[in-house]
């Protein structure tokens, strides 16, 4: 459904009339007041109500008492009116129809109201525990997402001790040799030639190997444990590690530390009052596991 139009609503605007006659094509016309009528476009009016001759337009400027309108509006017909036809403000089946519209969107219990920027849309419900993310790729740029999907991050360690300096590269090859300056004029205490200019620079060697990644800080906040474990991940078995925690963590968050295994997927299978077991879709794949425990 498309969005609805925010219109223009006043609560006592006043009854007035045509200031002359009109015919079925006219898209303006004058009136004898607008008192106490919205200054928010777009909104409705009727002329000749209760007539045969009731018709509701759309009004979408004001000038004085000029009124610039669209015709035939509510399943009414655009036809001619007299002078002095009565014409007041109204509430049409239109805006009630766009209220039921939002209405209706939500058919289910957790359902939300989104748009995709043109319409009005349903969201539904998340699986339990999920959480609700910005996500620009989706149509509603809303997306539900697990707890450990979006993974609970603690504050960031101090930074490790920088790693030793890599081996210097070789030497690069000496450069040409100048040419030789010229002779000086035969005689006794002859000058001696210039020195010729010197080879141009050689090509600089491959830089060394980058030294190891310092040990990662510890956590800041108090009352969790968090760690960083080698496991070996086997989609046919469990690998566990202690935690430390000495009872079971109400929490435990565990993901793939190890950018080398970035694909490799980790669950929880088992948390207890020492151990955390997970298991993974890898097979036979050693990854670096960092884990948050909070109890």
């Amino acid at each position: 459904m498309p969005l609805p139009v925010r219109k223009g609503y006043k609560g006592a605007p006043a009854s007035t009339t045509l200031s002359s006659g009109i015919n079925n094509s006219a898209t303006s016309f004058v009136v004898g007041a607008v008192t106490g009528w919205p200054v928010t476009f777009p909104y409705f009016i009727v002329i000749d109500p209760g007539t045969v001759k009731e018709e509701k337009v759309k009004v979408t400027a004001v000038a004085g008492t000029t009124l610039t309108v669209v015709r035939g509006q509510d399943d009414t017909t655009a036809v001619s009116h007299d002078a002095s036809a009565v014409v007041y403000v109204v509430f049409t089946a239109l805006d009630a129809d766009e209220a039921n519209q939002v209405a209706s969107v939500m058919t289910t219990k957790g359902d939300l109201i989104t748009t995709d920027g043109a319409s009005i849309t349903r969201l539904a419900r998340g699986a339990d525990d999920y959480v609700l993310i910005a996500k620009t790729s989706e149509t509603n740029g809303l997306m539900w997402a697990s707890v450990a999907s979006v993974a609970l991050q603690g504050p960031q360690g101090s930074q490790g001790a920088q790693g030793a300096t890599g081996p210097q590269g070789s030497t690069g090859p000496q450069g040409s040799q100048g040419p030789q300056g010229s002779q000086g004029p035969q005689g006794a205490g002859g000058t001696n030639g210039t020195n010729g200019s010197n080879g141009s620079q050689g090509p600089q060697g491959p830089q060394g190997f980058q030294g190891a990644t310092g040990a990662t800080g510890a956590s800041g906040t108090s009352g969790w444990a968090f760690g960083s474990n080698v496991v070996t991940l086997n989609s046919a078995g469990i690998s566990f590690f202690a935690h430390g925690m000495g009872s079971t963590p109400s929490t435990v968050v565990v993901c793939n530390g190890d950018t080398t295994a970035a694909n490799a997927t980790i669950n929880v299978r088992v948390v207890d009052s020492t151990y955390i077991y997970v298991q993974s879709t890898a097979t036979s794949v050693n990854v670096r596991v960092n884990w948050i425990a909070i109890p």
